[in-house]
């Protein structure tokens, strides 16, 4: 198959690539600046197309002749100088993007959402049939979820052969996301004090999620699925013992008050707004909402319906560790 891809520069996006390749599709990837795509993107069988999400026309045009979409493209951030960026790319680029497949017919078109979407719902863990709860706790994923429902709109309105995936927290080599900013603060020795310890979290291999979409891709019984990806939970302790075990990390002696770190994510959030300066040690309100409530869902789905076998998260972390080098003291 023709794949058009989006987000194929970002860390999920260029492990895709090398699975979609891998499979024998060809590729062609919206990329905002051909000149700075990254050495995946160069490989045979992967064509480059300039362009954003901001135009549908645009998006339409590039995209004929393709089979299938797989919609990566996001701001993955729970901070951001102007917030209105969430909307215009998470909420606007998705729907424009679903646009465009549905007038080029695509085959199947692939959305990768987010299961932080899912919010507070109930019970825990929650699975794909669990109502949203009301409160999504930050704009990335207020935005993520309005994305997916304009998708899924398309689906029922014009359509669309519409899959959606929702990874949880994503580890692996090259992570450079949350759970990768926690990581590095920890074995960085920054971490101030030890906070919500018992909060669990559902993590997912990079290469799981990888390999969820290629198997969608070619799964015509996929279509009007949805497929939250991860089946591992841990705690933040568990995921602090992991750090201690893997690569000798030093934990602070100290545990943070939960109240001590909601008022200290809401003092940093509100400097950033005001200096348009990332908020310090990554303390975005959002974030730590998030990590306050904790994601833990039931990923079984993938299992019984598309055949995947999942990677310990032992594994992943300790592959994400292999790469990453302490600063020098």
């Amino acid at each position: 198959m023709l794949v058009f891809v989006t987000g194929a520069t970002g860390f999920v996006g260029g492990h895709t690539v090398r699975r979609l390749l891998a499979d024998g599709h060809e590729l062609r990837c919206l990329v905002r600046d051909i000149r700075k795509a990254p050495p995946v993107l160069n490989a045979p069988g992967v064509e480059l197309v300039r362009g954003d999400l901001s135009n549908s026309s645009a998006l339409s045009a590039a995209m004929a002749g393709c089979d299938a979409l797989v919609h990566l493209a996001s701001v993955n951030t729970h901070w951001e100088p102007r917030s209105a960026v969430y909307r215009a790319v998470n909420v606007d680029g998705a729907r424009n993007v679903m646009v465009a497949a549905a007038a080029n017919k695509v085959r199947v078109a692939v959305n990768i959402g987010t299961a932080l979407s899912w919010g507070d719902a109930s019970p825990v863990p929650f699975d794909e049939e669990t109502p949203v709860g009301k409160d999504k706790f930050s704009d990335y994923a207020r935005s993520k979820h309005l994305g997916d429902q304009a998708a899924w709109r398309m689906h029922r309105d014009a359509g669309l052969p519409l899959v959606s995936v929702y990874p949880g927290g994503v580890v692996g080599p090259g992570n450079v996301k949350q759970t990768s900013q926690y990581i590095h603060t920890v074995l960085e020795g920054k971490l101030p004090g030890v906070v919500f310890a018992d909060v669990p979290q559902t993590y997912v291999a990079v290469e799981d999620v990888a390999e969820i979409i290629a198997r969608v891709l070619v799964t015509p019984e996929a279509i009007g699925r949805k497929y939250l990806a991860g089946n591992e939970s841990l705690t933040m302790a568990e995921l602090n013992s992991l750090l201690v075990d893997l690569a000798g990390a030093k934990l602070p002696r100290m545990k943070m008050p939960d109240l001590a770190m909601h008022a200290a994510s809401w003092l940093a959030t509100t400097f950033a707004d005001l200096t348009k300066r990332e908020p310090v040690l990554g303390m975005a309100r959002g974030s730590i909402l998030h990590m306050a409530a904790g994601c833990s869902f039931d990923g079984s789905r993938a299992i019984r319906e598309l055949g995947i076998t999942y990677t310990p998260i032992r594994e992943s972390i300790a592959a994400e560790l292999a790469g990453y080098a302490a600063p020098s003291s």
